[in-house]
């Protein structure tokens, strides 16, 4: 993990990702992150589709025009046979409300082999697409990088009481060309259950800084008020989606980079409940 450099990198953040706060500064920093990474690799949009036939495109694709990438819409390929002249049928496509199933995705990959048959069939452009050139939404998270216990050192420091933690019920993923499930930020700081008093502080130089703590379905955990030099940024409730993944949340945003400290305490009532935090995104210049 961290160390393939892949020729072709496929970004699909089409569906379950209306949450997006920026409205899709996130999704072209990623995209310019990609594209702009030591190896150049080609950049492609996948736009997948829920069973109400919604998805972001609308959003996102002008992003891809921009800078003039290929672009997949699933949305477009399966939606108009649903009504008529049905080739697969929903219950075929969708494993549930939001995924797709074996043969879904089968589909989609079918899109995507059909995006590659049509481009080696045409010209090659004169230019290659420019992201150098200025943002269409924004690109204020393209230089992010994760900040956790493994590396903290390197950054700015941390101190904390009760932080201390090992949470091993993280949310597991397959990665590359390995099918077993490996977890994702292993390196956090959690509190436990019934330790009191917590409280955990980081100093760092940033411009901006994402919060990456843990969401559960359990009912030990609790909020946490996060605090940005000295201001409440806001109050992270692990238990709004209930289910056990990772959920980012901007604390700081500014242009330019200076020296900050956050803090994190349990919210009142919450004194005595778990939370994890994950790791943090951070943009350092």
């Amino acid at each position: 993990y961290g160390t393939i450099e892949p020729d072709i990198v496929i970004i699909e953040f089409a569906v379950n990702d209306e949450g997006d706060e920026t409205k899709g500064v996130c999704f072209e920093s990623l995209v310019r992150k990609a594209a702009n990474s030591p190896n150049a690799p080609a950049v492609i949009l996948n736009f997948a589709v829920f069973m109400n036939e919604q998805n972001l495109e609308d959003r996102l694709v002008p992003i891809g025009e921009h800078y003039d990438l290929p672009m997949v819409s699933v949305k477009a390929a399966v939606v108009p046979q649903f009504g008529q002249d049905t080739v697969i049928t929903k219950r075929q496509y969708f494993y549930d409300i939001y995924h797709p199933s074996n043969d879904g995705h089968q589909v989609m990959a079918d899109c995507l082999s059909y995006l590659f048959q049509q481009a080696d069939k045409s010209d090659m452009p004169e230019k290659d697409s420019d992201f150098v050139k200025e943002p269409l939404k924004g690109n204020e998270f393209e230089n992010i990088i994760l900040v956790d216990a493994a590396n903290i050192d390197s950054y700015g420091e941390v101190a904390h009481s009760g932080f201390d933690y090992e949470d091993t019920e993280l949310q597991y993923v397959e990665r590359d060309e390995n099918f077993f499930s490996t977890p994702e930020f292993e390196h956090g700081w959690a509190k436990a259950h019934g330790t009191k008093d917590a409280v955990f502080s980081m100093k760092i130089k940033c411009k901006n800084i994402i919060l990456v703590s843990k969401d559960s379905g359990d009912p030990n955990f609790g909020k946490a008020d996060v605090y940005v030099d000295g201001k409440l940024a806001l109050t992270a409730n692990p238990l709004a989606n209930g289910w056990n993944h990772c959920n980012p949340q901007i604390i700081l945003n500014e242009n330019i980079s200076g020296d900050h400290e956050v803090k994190l305490v349990m919210h009142p009532g919450d004194e005595e409940k778990k939370f994890t935090i994950l790791g943090f995104g951070v943009t350092l210049e």
